[in-house]
């Protein structure tokens, strides 16, 4: 085989992908970055996003993404709403296993504080996952069913 087609062939392996970012982005490997989306940590009404196949690599729980994870935004120093800063559920911020009107008002102001999230809170890059608007919606509403 010439170099020619060496370089050829690496070039076809170097296109990008045509399919959805949504499928095949590299997830999120650490805090602040994304809206955090596991049902465990923003109830099961904005938790539509399916959960990792593997347990949390810093807490070592099933059900939620590292990036989401409770206990690392705790050691950050930054805990999530409705989680003490050892990331465990608060009782009074939950009600039927979302949280309450209030504790969303507090995601809210969460997500957009530009210390927890310097670059902005983006949506996480998985299909159902909330955004801004969702929890806005739902620090109004209450949590979707």
């Amino acid at each position: 085989m010439s170099s020619e087609e060496d370089v050829a062939r690496g070039a076809k392996r170097a296109k990008k992908s045509t399919s959805s970012p949504t499928q095949h982005s590299l997830l999120p490997s650490g805090i602040q970055d994304t809206i955090c989306c596991s049902a465990s940590v923003v109830g099961k009404g904005l938790g539509k996003a399916k959960p990792p196949r593997t347990n949390c690599a810093v807490c070592d729980r099933a059900g939620h993404w590292r990036a989401d994870c409770p206990e690392a935004w705790g050691k950050a120093g930054k805990p999530l709403p409705g989680f003490s800063a050892r990331g465990k559920r608060l009782t009074n911020a939950w009600e039927d296993g979302n949280p309450t009107k209030e504790t969303f008002a507090k995601w809210v102001t969460f997500l957009q504080d530009k210390d927890n999230f310097p670059h902005g809170a983006r949506v996480f890059p998985k299909d159902g996952a909330p955004s801004l608007k969702d929890f806005k919606r739902a620090a109004r509403q209450g949590a979707p069913s």
